[in-house]
């Protein structure tokens, strides 16, 4: 709790919009160079300006599933959001070294590709093109989480991907995760 309240604090005190104080924030738990504070707490450095705006706006008005993220996203003003969006696009994506079953990979590349995943997450999950988060190299337990929520409407994305995540079964999943922890 007392982290909770110090990034409460240091974002409240952020409200001058500085790039670098509110990155500080966030990389307290979200450092991707060290190990994270929660397995399921992603890798946001280099995603996308709209993965991070969008999912801040999201979080703030509670339409997204979070714990502490909701309730700081609410202190951050419209502008604290477009920085940090900014901010993070322009660092780099490190991704997460973790082991991977490279059968399950191979099946996952295939999905990867059938589902249309693809066209929004370019290279294996690598390129989003400025608009879709980065897929290859996120931490395993989180893009879980994620993918679990989408297919039980517990969080939205674009339609497309919304339908082609709610077809998948607990393997397919497993295989897509595989293939996202063999790209690095």
């Amino acid at each position: 709790m007392a982290l909770f309240t110090g990034l409460c604090l240091v974002s409240a005190e952020g409200r001058s919009a500085n790039a670098e104080a509110l990155l500080q924030t966030c990389k307290a738990c979200h450092n991707s160079t060290e190990p994270p504070l929660g397995p399921e707490i992603p890798i946001i450095a280099g995603q996308p300006f709209t993965t991070i705006e969008d999912a801040l706006i999201l979080f703030s008005r509670d339409e997204r599933p979070c714990t502490v993220m909701c309730d700081l996203a609410k202190t951050l003003s419209d502008d604290e959001k477009e920085v940090l969006g900014n901010a993070l696009e322009q660092q780099a994506f490190l991704p997460a070294d973790q082991p991977f079953d490279a059968a399950r990979a191979a099946i996952g590349a295939g999905l990867h590709q059938r589902k249309g995943c693809e066209t929004c997450h370019s290279e294996g999950g690598r390129n989003g093109h400025g608009v879709a988060p980065i897929l290859a190299g996120q931490r395993t337990p989180y893009l879980r989480t994620a993918l679990d929520q989408i297919r039980n409407g517990q969080r939205k994305g674009p339609k497309v991907m919304n339908d082609a995540i709610a077809t998948l079964d607990d393997e397919e999943i497993e295989a897509l995760l595989n293939f996202y922890a063999s790209h690095d």
